[in-house]
């Protein structure tokens, strides 16, 4: 579904939905960085993006690149596939994922 926003001068657009599965891989995303209480800058600044991308990966609305994945799973310290799976996060320890 498309999202109607208003800019500048009035004028609306409509924005395209997120594609699903870069919604779910970067809501993977933050549901970890949150259970292993990384800030959002921290994990930006670690993986080499601005705050401003990193909200965008976790909202879904820019596709995370495969190199920048990589560098996501080593500081969450998660497998690739965890971001694909759709199992719980447990909380109480850094890097902890469950499939």
């Amino acid at each position: 579904m498309a999202q109607i926003v208003t800019g500048l001068f009035g004028i609306q657009t409509s924005t395209p939905a997120p594609n699903p599965i870069d919604a779910h891989v970067g809501a993977r995303v933050r549901r970890l960085r949150l259970v292993s209480r990384v800030r959002l800058e921290a994990l930006a600044e670690t993986i080499g993006v601005t705050i401003f991308e990193m909200r965008n990966y976790e909202r879904g609305d820019s596709r995370i690149s495969a190199e920048n994945l990589r560098r996501i799973c080593h500081a969450l310290q998660a497998p690739p596939s965890f971001f694909f799976e759709s199992g719980s996060v447990r909380s109480g320890r850094r890097g902890a994922f469950c499939g």
